[in-house]
């Protein structure tokens, strides 16, 4: 299962914040506020979650909560039948 869940690329993360203001730009990240004000973030396998958290914190931007977006199997089964990981 571990080997299975490896061979994804990116994921994709739902963090709930409090923040005054506008959102700032992450570097290094793909992000969107959504419509709920919560933020997405979407990152490669390779990086980690400990730059993201800075970044929001050197702004002011509490981080309330984390989720995973989908289901890693989920996200793995649909890369595979898109042929993402060929």
């Amino acid at each position: 299962m571990k080997a299975l869940l490896g061979k994804l690329r990116v994921e994709t993360f739902i963090l709930d914040v409090e923040f005054d203001g506008e959102m700032p730009e992450l570097k290094g990240v793909n992000s969107q506020v959504m419509i709920n004000g919560s933020l997405e973030i979407e990152l490669d396998k390779s990086q980690g979650l400990n730059s993201v958290f800075s970044q929001l914190s050197e702004h002011g931007v509490k981080v309330l909560s984390m989720r995973n977006k989908a289901n890693r199997l989920e996200e793995l089964f649909v890369s595979i039948v898109r042929g993402g990981n060929q």
